[in-house]
């Protein structure tokens, strides 16, 4: 696939020597990729990509849906916890 250097215009090698929309350009396009590669769950909707309001705000519920479902208080998801004959054996006390 290559790094972000291969898209440089010929006699620039480092990035904070990109005029800016190119340094802009590559920045996003690697933000894209980024949402392309998060679970489908957690990825923003495509249609809210380009707008930093709604990206933030997405990523707000994100935060906070991961920290709700980290709570050890939160009720838990697969209803009563059933009694395993074998690991019954395991369990010291």
């Amino acid at each position: 696939m290559g790094t972000a250097h291969l898209l440089f215009p010929p006699g620039i090698t480092d990035i904070r020597e990109l005029p800016a929309p190119h340094f802009d350009a590559i920045r996003t396009s690697l933000m894209f990729l980024g949402f392309e590669e998060m679970p489908e769950g957690d990825a923003p909707p495509r249609t809210i990509w380009l707008d930093d309001e709604a990206l933030t705000d997405h990523f707000k519920r994100l935060k906070a849906r991961r920290k709700e479902e980290m709570d050890p208080k939160a009720p838990q998801q697969g209803g009563e916890m059933k009694q395993n004959s074998l690991a019954k054996d395991m369990v010291v006390g």
